[in-house]
Formats: structure tokens, sequence, C-alpha cells
């Protein structure tokens, strides 16, 4: 979609154009359709990750988009049925096998607007998040599921070659301060850092080498300043760990809050300099009572 001046047209081509300029810049791919469910337009991400273009897409029905490959049934079940009903549906999964780049799990979030006549379908890939809780349960490995959503840590991952985060367990939403998992995502690790570290480096440019040595040797456990979203910074710990799953490598984060411990450290050293201080004064009255003694002796 190219970027033009806003239409002096009609109201649905104004309402075109601002959601045309929305969606353009998404990290999810976005469809807007008519409402026969014929492609008005996509977005670039759309394009990219399922490996379509433009001349393939637009003006074509949904449904015969690639040979018939969204003919799914789900999504008719949504489109034809639950949307008309609701003008707006959320975080609707559907899997689907695609010839061009094999199965995906996604999240469709749909909104039909009726005084303009368009759909506007928003579809986030979720399979690497899938896959990996599958493969956690599949795995026997229902522990670490268990320990993943119950812990106070917060555990996230983070996958090449952006670095984003791609999943968050509840302790990383209410560490951070965001809304949910969704606004989470959208994130990276420099979003949850202030801009410079307590040695005065850029947090964007130690962030990548903590990143790079993780996967150089596998893990690496560092004291790192964090800050809530848009919040006050806070002292952590973390532990990045090399995983790989389907013969794909991402990193996990194990992040705790050390702000109590420090407090603690912070207030035992505080507490070590006044019983030094103290005793300093002791040695120092001894002296001087010892050289009142001597002083009496003499006379």
């Amino acid at each position: 979609m190219e970027n033009v001046k806003p239409p002096a047209g009609d109201d649905k081509e104004l309402a075109l154009h601002y959601m045309q300029t929305l969606v353009d810049v998404a990290r999810e791919s976005f469809l807007i359709l008519d409402h026969d469910f014929r492609v008005i337009s996509a977005n670039p991400t759309f394009y990219d990750v399922f490996r379509v273009s433009p001349k393939e897409t637009e003006g074509k029905l949904l449904y015969n988009l690639g040979d018939g490959q969204w003919d799914i049934p789900e999504l008719r079940t949504l489109l034809g049925e639950i949307l008309p009903e609701n003008k707006i549906v959320k975080n609707y999964e559907v899997r689907h096998n695609f010839p061009a780049i094999g199965e995906k799990t996604m999240l469709l979030n749909a909104r039909q607007i009726d005084t303009v006549q368009l759909i506007v379908l928003a579809i986030e890939d979720i399979t690497t998040k899938k896959n990996l809780e599958e493969e956690l349960l599949v795995s026997g490995k229902l522990e670490y599921r268990l320990l993943y959503m119950t812990s106070s840590d917060a555990i996230m991952t983070i996958n090449p070659p952006d670095w984003k985060f791609t999943s968050g367990n509840p302790a990383a939403i209410k560490m951070f301060g965001v809304k949910d998992e969704k606004e989470f995502i959208s994130l990276g690790p420099w979003d949850l850092s202030p801009e410079k570290q307590p040695d005065g480096r850029l947090s964007t440019e130690k962030s990548k080498e903590m990143i790079e040595k993780a996967v150089e040797t596998g893990s690496n456990f560092f004291e790192w300043t964090h800050k809530k979203y848009k919040g006050e910074s806070f002292p952590a710990t973390v532990l990045l760990s090399k995983v790989k799953l389907d013969g794909r490598m991402y990193l996990q984060a194990t992040v705790r809050d050390i702000t109590e411990q420090k407090s603690k450290i912070e207030e035992l050293e505080r507490m070590n300099k006044i019983m030094v201080g103290r005793e300093l004064k002791m040695v120092e009255l001894k002296k001087e009572i010892e050289e009142l003694e001597k002083k009496l002796k003499n006379k």
C-alpha cells in the first residue's frame, strides 16, 4: 500500500485511506475487505508472512486467494456467521496448513464497519508460541508449564532476528506494568530498560552484547537495570538461555526483581558503616582515657 494524500471523495474513501495508513505500519498481518469478502488491500506484513504479492491478492475474493488456501471453514464461520452478529470478534484461533509456508496457528481479530461497508481483519501468527507450549506438554514437561504460569520471576522468550519478545508469563506482564501479553510482545528488551545502564553504557548497545554472548555460549547471567513500561527503573538479575525448538533457535529470559534484596544490602552496608564508625570512636575514646590515666599517675 502506498501512502497517498487523503482523498477528497466520500466517507468510505476517507475511512479506507485512514485504515490503510494505520495497518501499513502494523507488525500483524492485516486485510481490508469489502462486504462481499473481496480484498481491497493488505499490508506489507501480510505479503511477507504469506509469501504472496499485491497482484495475487487485491481485488480477489478472500476464499479464492492462493488457489483456495484461505478457504478455511473456521474463517467462513467467523466472517459469515459470528462477525455479522457481533460486529467485532477478538482472539479467534485458527490452525491451517498453507502449501507455501506450512502449518500456521493464527489469532484472528475482526471488526465490521457497517457505515462504510468494510471489514478489517487482523491476523497474528502465534505458531512459535503454540508449538512451544505443545512441545512442553508432549515432552511431559508439565512441571515447566506450571512453573511458567505460577513463577514470581518474569519468564519470556525473544527470537532472532529482531530479538523482540514473543511470549511473556503472567509475572512478566505484572513486573513490567504492561496491559496484556499482546502489548508485551510488541516490545523489545530495550523498551523495558532505561536509556543508560549504571555503567553509563546505552541499554540498546549493551543488551545486544548480552544477547550475543548468550547465543555464543548457551547462557548468560548478569545484573541489569530494567524499568516498567513507561515507568520507574528497578534492579534485576537476568538469565538468558539458548533453546532450540523444531530446528529454530530462540532465547528464554528469566528476570528477577531484586529491589528488596538491593535495599537490604544497602541497609546492611549503612548499618556496617555506623558500626565501624562507632568502633573507631570507641578506639579513640579508649586512647583518650589511657592518656588521661597516664597524666593522673604522673601527677
